[in-house]
């Protein structure tokens, strides 16, 4: 049987090497020890370069937990480490010429001039305070290369911003009306005594315009793109509170400039943020004195108080519930662009998305490095001085 098998094994070899021949026969024993060499060790005198690396299942972890902190150090040197001063600076500097403004308007001098005099002086002083340093800024190189918040907004999005109008036409009358009940202090911050319409004019429509240019148009833009749109609304309200100077309406300020802040956060524009800045200074103009006089005499009383805190939360509601169904279609309409982008095709996506936190989740560090700028620091203790100075 052995010698059978052995007889049938040399037959075929024989009938191989007629069909195939020699050159065949020496390339299938060069393949066979090019496979014997790959499965032994490589010598020092092969060429390894071109043979794989068989890595294990550790190492190909560590080779991707290695990858991930490069890629991460290098984002971290990519971004701007330190806080942008030069928004600051030019706070610093409005934040001074106010000062002066408000000084040069309750002097004998200037009280002593004609009503239509001292309206063309003011709209001058609110266009040096405000206009010039807004567009001095915009022309730096220190400004970003792009439109800020002054751009289109979305007619969807007025309905967010009527209820945030009522919603601060509520807060402020309770603040006020607090206020006044408590410590019976009334003092309209604009009088709507001589010309209704002048009042209007130098009291609403220009701080709506000059003040939300600055503030909202340009240093909440600046500070949202370096720690997140919180940060930015939180630090921009700070800055329009301590732009007015009156400690005892602090908080009235404060928490309006949260709300202007969120509508020009939400809309991404200016233009919703001044609308509902001038129509809240307008009903003010017209209904301040009548509601101090409500809380002075004493009527209502706790009954006011309770209905206006029940408006102030119904419409706090409804603002968070349109913020959120503008978010969701935001969203959608980002993922989509970009599905579309990875797909090949030619979508411009929106290069302002303002998050709520900063991308790299270091929101709280980098709102302290905001705070402690030298120039946010100045201006922190130059309205402390004053408003007590004043007080």
């Amino acid at each position: 049987m052995g010698n059978k098998k052995k007889f049938e094994k040399i037959e075929r070899n024989d009938t191989y090497y007629e069909t195939h021949g020699d050159e065949e026969i020496k390339q299938d024993e060069k393949k066979q020890k090019e496979k014997k060499i790959g499965k032994t060790e490589i010598l020092p005198g092969i060429d390894s370069q071109n043979v794989p690396e068989k890595k294990t299942f550790s190492s190909r972890f560590t080779y991707k937990r290695e990858k991930k902190k490069i890629t991460q150090s290098e984002e971290a040197t990519a971004q701007v480490k330190t806080a942008p001063n030069a928004p600051f600076v030019f706070s610093l500097v409005v934040l001074c010429i106010v000062l002066v403004m408000s000084y040069v308007v309750t002097s004998n001098i200037f009280l002593s001039l004609p009503g239509t005099t001292k309206a063309f002086a003011r709209v001058i002083m609110y266009i040096a305070a405000y206009v010039v340093p807004s567009v001095i800024y915009l022309i730096t190189p220190y400004s970003k290369k792009h439109f800020h918040n002054i751009r289109r907004f979305s007619v969807s999005t007025l309905p967010f911003a009527a209820s945030c109008l009522g919603l601060m036409l509520c807060l402020a009358a309770l603040q006020k009306y607090l206020i006044a009940y408590v410590f019976s202090y009334s003092e309209p911050l604009v009088s709507a005594q001589g010309n209704l319409l002048v009042s209007i004019v130098v009291g609403a429509f220009l701080p709506a315009i000059c003040e939300e240019l600055f503030v909202r148009g340009i240093l909440q833009n600046e500070i949202s793109e370096y720690a997140g749109g919180l940060c930015g609304v939180i630090v921009g309200a700070l800055v329009f509170a301590m732009l007015h100077f009156e400690l005892q309406y602090f908080f009235v300020y404060f928490l309006g400039g949260i709300i202007l802040g969120s509508i020009t956060h939400v809309t991404r524009s200016v233009f919703p943020a001044m609308a509902v800045h001038f129509l809240n200074n307008t009903l003010s103009i017209l209904f301040s004195d009548k509601l101090s006089f409500i809380a002075t005499e004493r009527i209502g009383g706790t009954l006011l108080i309770i209905v206006l805190a029940s408006v102030c939360f119904g419409f706090l509601i409804l603002t968070l519930h349109l913020a959120e169904k503008i978010s969701e279609k935001r969203a959608k309409n980002y993922l989509l662009s970009d599905k579309d982008e990875s797909n090949g095709k030619n979508v411009e996506s929106d290069n302002n998305v303002f998050f709520v936190i900063s991308p790299d989740k270091k929101t709280p560090s980098k709102f302290l490095k905001v705070m402690l700028t030298p120039a946010m620091l100045t201006s922190i203790a130059i309205f402390i001085v004053v408003a007590f100075i004043k007080l």
